[in-house]
């Protein structure tokens, strides 16, 4: 014997796939926008999820610049900087001056040492390992005889040493400095009085004595 199917109907006799069939297209529509917008805002979650907060492992944050490390006698560099490189890279050179060629300090040339340009700051982490820093500095001649630059050397942010104003016609000048216990080395260069472009400059023979 056939059973006759009987239909689901909702309380008051109504049946309930009539009840979308009623309702507004722009409710669907909006309804539609607002879970793609859902989605989205999902996916970025996850999507940075997977980066990693800044300083972590996972792609680095692009408002953190990622220095060059320089390395002499085993003392690394926290920072380094220049104002100018004709790679474009905007950091010092190791053992070649930032316009390329090797370092040349009134016609002498130095085989070891970093080449930069003003303004520049380059930070050694010294961890109380070092007594003592020497070095020469001065004006590289691939400014073409436009330079002037000053030095500075600063332990812990403690100033042990400046240069005169200096330019591509003055020999090296001979630095020597204390550093017993010291955590950082800066060294910086700056614009002479009155300059504000050729400012080539070179750390050279740098020499790190480490504490007995």
């Amino acid at each position: 014997m056939a059973v006759k199917k009987r239909s689901a109907k909702t309380k008051g006799g109504k049946d309930p796939r009539s009840a979308s069939r009623g309702l507004d297209p722009r409710l669907l529509w909006a309804g539609g926008i607002l879970v793609a917008l859902l989605l989205l805002m999902e996916a970025m979650v996850l999507l940075k999820g997977t980066r990693g907060p800044a300083g972590t492992a996972g792609t680095p944050d692009p408002s953190q610049k990622a220095y060059k490390v320089l390395n002499f006698d085993g003392i690394k560099t926290l920072k380094a900087t220049a104002g100018w490189n004709q790679d474009g890279s905007n950091d010092p050179s190791r053992d070649k001056a930032v316009g390329g060629e090797g370092l040349r300090i009134r016609g002498k040339a130095f085989r070891k040492g970093i080449g930069t340009h003003a303004p520049s700051e380059i930070v050694f982490d010294l961890g109380g390992k070092v007594s003592k820093f020497t070095c020469l500095v001065g004006a590289d001649e691939g400014g073409g005889g436009s330079d002037r630059v000053i030095f500075r050397v600063l332990a812990d942010g403690q100033e042990l040493f400046k240069s005169p104003v200096m330019t591509t016609g003055q020999e090296a000048l001979p630095v020597e400095v204390q550093l017993e216990g010291k955590k950082e080395l800066t060294l910086k260069v700056d614009y002479g009085p009155g300059a504000d472009s050729w400012g080539h400059a070179d750390w050279v023979d740098l020499k790190f004595i480490r504490s007995r």
